[in-house]
């Protein structure tokens, strides 16, 4: 089973909701359907989905209206890895990228 650990929400004056979330593909967004519900004015409602695919875990904009972004950089979809931080929107609410893993991994 592939997972991930991340970190929804958090800010210079705050820690973010830590969570641990198994699964193939993941979505992220303001919908109560989402995987993970996160809140914010630049967050649609199925925003991001985590993929696992050929044994990484990669970002996938769903047509977000404000975009996604991969540690300050735009993308549509990219590869991720630990220590990254993603942006749903270029100002809205941030995911931390703690650990990435396969209980398959040998």
């Amino acid at each position: 089973m592939a997972w991930l650990e991340i970190e929804v929400g958090a800010t210079r004056q705050k820690r973010g909701q830590r969570m641990r979330v198994e699964g193939k593909s993941i979505v992220l967004g303001r919908s109560s359907d989402c995987t993970v519900y996160v809140d914010g004015e630049e967050v649609s409602r199925r925003h991001v989905a985590l993929v696992w695919m050929n044994e990484a875990w990669r970002v996938q904009d769903l047509a977000s209206a404000n975009g996604t972004f991969l540690n300050r950089k735009r993308v549509t979809s990219a590869e991720l890895k630990e220590r990254d931080v993603l942006r749903l929107g270029k100002t809205g609410p941030k995911v931390h990228v703690i650990e990435l893993g396969s209980d398959d991994e040998p």
